[in-house]
């Protein structure tokens, strides 16, 4: 499988329709996407050798070429993870493997995105 490039922005786009998850600093993609998939088969969580229909690093890194290579795992539809197996196993990486959803919210800053906080939406009042 070729590992592909995108945008932060393009990321998040892609995340609506699909399950991912984020190697956080991977330097080498390649080996980053078989070593993850033989260790999700090896512990059941998927029963397919190939469960990941694409991979691509995010390619705006605020930090350019000074910055960590992130990689997006996007699983194939019929992989079907086990997501309590799966959940236990991501805790064994700490925090190099992310959920996007996490990836997003914790990582955004890295990419040039700001946040808006809950309290920043609250502050529309109506008189």
């Amino acid at each position: 499988m070729e590992i592909g490039s995108k945008t932060f922005q393009e990321f998040v786009e892609d995340q609506k329709d699909h399950f991912s998850i984020v190697i956080r600093g991977a330097g080498e993609p390649i080996s980053w996407l078989n070593g993850i998939a033989a260790d999700l088969k090896e512990a059941e969580i998927v029963t397919v050798d190939q469960c990941f229909s694409r991979a691509y690093t995010l390619s705006d890194n605020a930090l350019g070429k000074k910055g960590r290579t992130d990689l997006v795992l996007v699983f194939d539809l019929e992989s079907k993870p086990n997501m309590g197996k799966m959940a236990l196993w991501r805790i064994g990486y700490g925090g190099t493997v992310c959920w996007t959803e996490d990836f997003i919210t914790n990582n955004g800053k890295d990419y040039g995105v700001v946040q808006q906080s809950d309290d920043d939406e609250d502050d529309t009042e109506d008189d």
